[in-house]
């Protein structure tokens, strides 16, 4: 059974697609059988901050630029429904101490300056909280200006897990389909060869984009942060993929530009490498977490996208329609990269991230439809050369294969013949075909023609090359079968060939001449086809003089 792994692939995410829809249809009724009603604790909460307090409702910004610790504090009320009592906090870039009625409940130091970050964690509270008082104090771990305290939710993990999982529905359904794409063109990208300039290039680069585009958002998930305590890990794979992210498109470039364009490129490539390298031994020796540089990075990518605009700008007289698609691509990237990063450094009130990850839709999208158009246009050529050479080697009037197609078997049958146990070889050629055409002309001539072909097809498909070298003239061989075989198969060509009647009485009539080259006399495969021609000519000697003798007789 053939295997196609781009039907398994296809068939793979249709499937989770389903599987996904399939839990958001269900949702409804799956939180009333299964799960307990979870509380969002927006409302009621007081805050103190550098000696001062005031009621808020969550969430709340605000500014601390000296990075000095904060608290949050609420009762709960004696009226509360009865629910579980996991409490999910998210907390940005601070560790946290939770006290109930003042009592130190629960330490979260699971951040430091060296592993900087947004924590998730999901704390089992006390079964009875109705009057207890609950304060959360907050302590930085890194000065990043202006901090967010976000809704707790009160309820069973398991509800709370699934509600982040639907809430973080396009970020998991985004990430299931970049990753398994990447995977796919990386893999057709590095071991299949496409003799098309740029292909593998553009193939490999937008596949390895893709894949660490999905890692950098599987790290940033939600419920990928609460489920799996991998805190280090999912810090470290956001980073990381996050650096590396623009090499896959200055290979891209690379294979645009040319001339000086092309070398600034190679430095921006260069660059950013070296870039990787430095930020990565900072963070080993725990001289610079990797958050910290992220503005660094920033820096790098605005004067990568500079270059290119000024490459894009220099070059725009001699942009060719492969070079014009990367442009198309790029673009949207760029704008939406620099966009992202604005809004990370003002603070907006915007999903971190969100600009960021259409950017890369929009690149994805406009990069798999060129890769498909032009594997579209490359699967037409080669179609039409495929036909082409068939036209090439093809005998169109019976089908069999021409003289072309015959003289290239036999020049690979000299360079391999000692491959082969044997090579057995027939010429078959029609003895009344001139009489034919002059008495019932040339239609009911090839009428003749075809009608032993169709017998050579017939009698040969299954275990010989036939060709037609000639008017009608035809040459079957034979690879690695016995001469017994052979004559059996030649008995059967003239059974077959006399219970043929063509129109006005016509009856195949021929001569042939076969010879082996096991016999060991030949010294190579030309000399074996001349003596089964010799052969052929001589029976064609023989079948004109009986039917001299014949008439004569008459």
């Amino acid at each position: 059974m053939n295997y196609d792994i781009r039907k398994a692939a296809l068939i793979a995410i249709c499937f989770a697609v389903l599987i996904m829809f399939f839990s958001m249809m269900t949702a409804d009724n799956a939180d009333k059988q299964v799960y307990h009603e979870y509380k969002e604790l927006g409302d009621g909460w007081m805050y103190s901050f550098d000696g001062e307090s005031k009621p808020v409702s969550l969430p709340y910004a605000f500014s601390n630029p000296d990075r000095k610790d904060f608290k949050i504090s609420r009762t709960f009320h004696t009226d509360m429904p009865d629910i579980a009592h996991d409490l999910y906090l998210v907390s940005y870039y601070c560790n946290f101490d939770i006290y109930l009625d003042g009592e130190l409940y629960y330490r979260c130091d699971k951040r430091s300056r060296q592993v900087p970050g947004m924590v998730y964690v999901i704390v089992d509270l006390p079964e009875k909280l109705a009057g207890t008082t609950i304060t959360i104090e907050y302590k930085p771990h890194l000065d990043i200006g202006k901090f967010r305290i976000t809704v707790p939710y009160l309820g069973d993990k398991g509800d709370i897990v699934r509600r982040l999982f639907i809430d973080n529905m396009f970020d998991t359904a985004f990430l299931l389909i970049i990753t398994v794409v990447g995977a796919f063109l990386v893999m057709i990208g590095a071991f299949i060869r496409f003799n098309v300039k740029y292909m593998n290039i553009n193939i490999l680069s937008t596949g390895l984009f893709s894949l660490f585009s999905g890692t950098y958002m599987m790290a940033r998930i939600e419920w990928v942060r609460v489920l799996f305590d991998i805190d280090y890990i999912l810090y470290l794979i956001e980073f990381n993929s996050l650096m590396v992210l623009m090499l896959p498109v200055l290979m891209l470039l690379m294979s645009v530009f040319t001339g000086t364009s092309k070398v600034i490129v190679n430095v921006l490539l260069h660059f950013n490498i070296l870039n990787i390298l430095a930020e990565e031994t900072l963070s080993l020796l725990n001289i610079r977490s990797l958050r910290e540089m992220l503005p660094f990075n920033h820096i790098v990518l605005i004067i990568t996208t500079a270059a290119f605009l000024y490459c894009l700008y220099a070059r725009r007289e001699i942009i060719d329609e492969y070079k014009f698609e990367i442009t198309v691509s790029i673009i949207p990237l760029v704008v939406f990269s620099a966009l992202d990063v604005g809004m990370h450094y003002l603070r907006a009130n915007i999903r971190s991230g969100m600009l960021l990850k259409i950017g890369i839709i929009f690149f994805l999208c406009f990069e798999l439809f060129f890769i498909l158009k032009k594997y579209n246009k490359v699967n037409r050529e080669l179609q039409r050369y495929d036909l082409y050479r068939e036209m090439a080697l093809t005998d169109m009037a019976t089908g069999l294969s021409n003289r072309n197609a015959y003289e290239r078997l036999c020049k690979r049958l000299e360079a391999s013949k000692n491959d082969y146990d044997n090579i057995c070889c027939a010429v078959f050629d029609l003895n009344s075909l001139k009489m034919t055409n002059d008495t019932l002309g040339h239609a009911a001539g090839d009428e003749l023609i075809c009608a032993l072909a169709g017998v050579l097809k017939d009698i040969f498909k299954d275990c010989g090359n036939i060709f037609r070298t000639g008017g009608d003239e035809f040459i079957v061989i034979m690879l690695n079968e016995n001469e017994t075989v052979f004559n059996e198969r030649i008995e059967k060509v003239s059974s077959a060939s006399d219970s043929i009647r063509l129109a006005g009485n016509i009856k195949i009539d021929y001569s042939f001449g076969a010879a082996s080259y096991s016999e060991g006399v030949y010294p190579c495969i030309a000399d074996m086809v001349k003596e089964a021609d010799n052969r052929m000519y001589a029976d064609k000697k023989r079948h004109h003089e009986a039917n001299n003798r014949k008439q004569i007789m008459s």
